[in-house]
């Protein structure tokens, strides 16, 4: 038997140990890191019937504990009681600034305001909106006792920021059901609870 048919013959078992090897590898690799936006398509902005003529300023919303982490959270009790967070699924930015986005978004896309500025323009702004987050979390209850939902709680405030007088104060609640318990299902259920809860807060400010 020459030489290179020995070399072969010692090779092969190592090659396939070592393809064997790397397909577990691959097999018991850990799940990639998941980034969800959550922009509110044009479709489900309500334009405003009328555009005030003031400069509105949207602050950055106020989210603490578990819902100022990018990682997603859930409950598994329809109180929401328990809070978990997923471990491979995240948002693209902090609740506070993805909510805070999307309000100068919407505000803008609806044409409620004149114009519609961050702080980060250091604009004079006739208005300021602040916001906090109660709640922004996949609702997952066991089996057979209820089915999924999201839920999405935003306290919101506008108000005249030369006089300190609160114009608008309330808080705004959506519970939404999902069609099944995915993250992504999740994600777009929670964008359209957002979208629902602007349009209601909208429809106040205007009236202010």
């Amino acid at each position: 038997m020459s030489l290179r048919r020995r070399l072969a013959m010692l090779a092969a078992p190592l090659l396939g140990a070592g393809l064997l090897l790397g397909a577990c590898a691959v097999e018991n690799a850990p799940p990639t890191d998941v980034f969800y936006r959550l922009d509110i398509p044009q479709s489900e902005i309500v334009p405003a019937p009328v555009t005030d003529p003031r400069t509105v300023e949207v602050g950055r919303f106020d989210a603490k504990g578990t819902l100022g982490d990018r990682a997603i959270a859930f409950t598994t009790r329809t109180d929401g009681q328990v809070l978990e967070q997923y471990s491979y699924h995240f948002w693209e930015e902090t609740p506070a600034i993805l909510l805070r986005d999307q309000m100068v978004n919407y505000l803008r896309a609806s044409g409620a305001f004149a114009e519609v500025v961050t702080p980060a323009l250091r604009a004079r702004a006739d208005l300021l909106i602040l916001g906090r987050v109660l709640r922004m979390e996949h609702v997952l209850p066991p089996e057979g006792e209820s089915g999924p939902a999201v839920a999405l709680s935003l306290e919101l405030t506008l108000l005249d920021p030369q006089t300190d007088d609160v114009k608008v104060l309330a808080t705004y609640t959506e519970v939404i059901p999902v069609a099944d318990r995915t993250v992504p299902t999740a994600t777009q259920g929670l964008r359209d609870a957002l979208a629902r809860i602007l349009a209601r807060f909208a429809k106040d400010i205007t009236k202010s």
